[in-house]
């Protein structure tokens, strides 16, 4: 990683590397160019972990790879790369088609309620009368006009005008305005009107101290989720309609259609991201799901095997700031440890499975525990999916990985 970051100095990607004065470039000294844009890493978003581990692993799978039988391999897709199928069916004419797409890391969906938890000032017409704030649930998809309607409903309020403050200022917000372009932290305020359409009298140059209404401590929660449970969503089928129509080759254009992802084989190092974060129109959010990972995976429910846990990455901080640390099992003394910016500390193993790392987990690695096999064969999935796969030079190439070290005491080794 160091190596490949000093060589393509100009990326931003929001981490802070220790570069020393011994790396070098893997690449001749006559190239200028990476073999990715420094652009392509985004510091748009938060969640930069991603786009880091594809970045490097593209990089390095470029300068190990080899070409067998016209298909280029290398160590990092033994490793790494798994293949699953995607079945499109088109809902008109029955047309279906099945494509094989390879994949070095899961991109795994968190199911969440459709709802957000709005709060909001409601102030009331007369003008006697406190401002209070008020908690409402509103559809995630939905518009101001939805939102006025929640608020109908807590307050017993007939109408309002809904404005925004920002920079001392008030924004009336339009009944058609997606809740997806407010944020989370906007100040929102809702005026009363009267029968006549009146508006209540602004209080943005009064000096007021709001009551708080018991529905502001009634926030959409979701509950925690198994991992599988993410696998599943994965490999739910599908329908795409509207902008997510299909082009059918048969009828030659746009159709509602369902897709259906199955899993073909699962690679011997299996990287799991859970996108935490989610763009909305001018915002992001990220999601506070807690999800329940296990130290030992089975994968029997979807024709895999059963992985350990040896890696996560956790990011701390919500949408608009925060940090990412590293959880990490050596081999050597099988002790979990905690890696945050310079800072190095044992933890335990149930520390690394709490809740509040539940919460901000975005990344999980698992390597094939090949102690654990199926009781149909007794044959690792690995072995038993390259017996099938046309790709003849991922046989051969395949081989668990090799190591010329011996422990010597606590973190250090020497050569057998």
């Amino acid at each position: 990683v160091t190596e490949y970051l000093t060589w393509s100095p100009k990326i931003d990607c929001g981490f802070t590397f220790p570069l020393t004065a011994h790396t070098h470039s893997p690449r001749p000294s006559s190239s200028e160019k990476p073999f990715a844009p420094a652009c392509w890493i985004s510091k748009t978003f938060v969640s930069r972990t991603g786009e880091m581990y594809t970045y490097v692993m593209n990089g390095l799978h470029e300068d190990l790879k080899k070409v067998m039988l016209h298909i280029e391999t290398s160590k990092i897709t033994d490793w790494f790369q798994g293949q699953s199928s995607v079945k499109m069916l088109c809902s008109g004419c029955a047309y279906s088609t099945t494509d094989d797409e390879p994949y070095m890391s899961l991109s795994l969906p968190i199911p969440t309620k459709n709802q957000r938890f709005v709060k909001v000032m409601v102030i009331k017409f007369q003008p006697r009368d406190s401002p209070v704030v008020y908690g409402v649930r509103v559809s995630k998809s939905g518009t101001v006009s939805d939102l006025k309607e929640s608020l109908k409903q807590a307050t017993q309020c007939s109408n309002f005008k809904i404005v925004e403050v920002y920079q001392d200022r008030e924004w009336e917000l339009k009944d058609s305005q997606e809740m997806q372009t407010i944020a989370k932290d906007d100040v929102i305020w809702a005026y009363e009107k009267d029968l006549s359409g009146s508006a209540a009298a602004s209080i943005l140059d009064r000096d007021l101290e709001p009551t708080m209404h018991p529905s502001t401590k009634r926030e959409v929660i979701d509950p925690p989720m198994d991992l599988l449970e993410c696998f599943r969503h994965y490999t739910a089928r599908e329908v795409c309609r509207g902008d997510q129509q299909w082009h059918c080759p048969r009828c030659d254009e746009l159709k509602d259609a369902t897709k259906k992802t199955t899993f073909q084989t699962f690679p011997e190092i299996l990287v799991v991201q859970l996108p935490r974060f989610q763009r909305q129109e001018v915002f992001e959010e990220k999601l506070p799901v807690q999800i329940i990972y296990p130290t030992l995976l089975d994968l029997s429910e979807f024709n895999g095997d059963s992985y350990n846990l040896f890696g996560a990455v956790i990011h701390l901080g919500d949408e608009g700031s925060g940090q990412y640390s590293a959880l990490a099992k050596s081999p050597l003394d099988d002790q979990w440890y905690r890696y945050d910016d310079g800072q190095c500390e044992i933890v335990d193993e149930q520390a690394v499975i709490s809740k509040d790392m539940q919460k901000d987990v975005c990344m999980l690695f698992y390597k094939r525990n090949l102690a654990v096999v199926t009781e149909k064969t007794g044959v690792p999935q690995r072995l038993r999916s390259m017996s099938r796969t046309t790709s003849i030079s991922k046989f051969s190439a395949y081989a668990p990985p090799k190591t010329n070290l011996k422990v010597a005491s606590l973190g250090k080794a020497k050569e057998m």
